[in-house]
């Protein structure tokens, strides 16, 4: 395992070797199967990428694997953040939602669920499933808005609009909650979401 920022492999216990050192997983499989190794707590670093090899030592012919394999990975422990910010206010239609997102360097944003809820209103409280509104408050997230542009370093616009195919049938005079929660592409997100 070799770490970018100073070009260390792992030893065994830490980052600390200038050439590549070998160690052993466990494998699980006949001819063929899965190999894992476990890293203690605290071994890899937020934002920071490394470069796995790997390499069959020896078969049960005593053969060892020539062509070695790679896989390049950054680690990223931060949330994604997100809002929604429009409609906002008293409207006569609405035909899109959307709000901003952002994720801290190095993740990557992948999209944003959206909980509605229809809080006041014929039916009230109420919360759209993606194919009708269901009596309550369940944690029910709908919908994808698709990230789009760049609004400034890690945070960029989303939109979800009434083309898609989950989009809600609003019922007037209702006052409603919109919350977008972020996820990236690790599948991280706020345990509690912008509003």
């Amino acid at each position: 395992i070799r770490r970018y920022s100073d070009e260390l492999y792992w030893n065994g216990s830490a980052f600390a070797a200038a050439n590549p050192v070998w160690s052993t997983g466990t494998f699980v499989g006949d001819s063929s199967g899965t190999w894992t190794y476990a890293l203690p707590p605290g071994a890899l670093v937020d934002a920071a990428s490394y470069t796995v090899s790997s390499r069959v030592n020896l078969d049960r012919a005593g053969n060892i694997q020539t062509v070695i394999t790679t896989n390049t990975f950054t680690i990223d422990t931060k949330d994604p953040d997100s809002l929604a910010t429009s409609p906002s206010g008293t409207v006569n239609e609405v035909t899109a939602l959307s709000g901003t997102a952002r994720d801290p360097l190095e993740g990557q944003l992948d999209v944003v669920l959206l909980k509605i809820q229809q809080q006041t209103g014929a039916g009230a409280p109420q919360v759209w499933t993606g194919l009708a509104w269901q009596s309550g408050s369940a944690d029910i997230w709908v919908g994808t808005g698709t990230i789009g542009a760049q609004v400034a370093q890690t945070t960029y616009s989303w939109t979800f609009d009434s083309g898609s195919a989950n989009w809600p049938s609003w019922i007037t005079a209702s006052d409603y909650r919109i919350t977008a929660r972020a996820r990236d592409k690790g599948g991280r997100h706020r345990p509690v979401p912008g509003t």
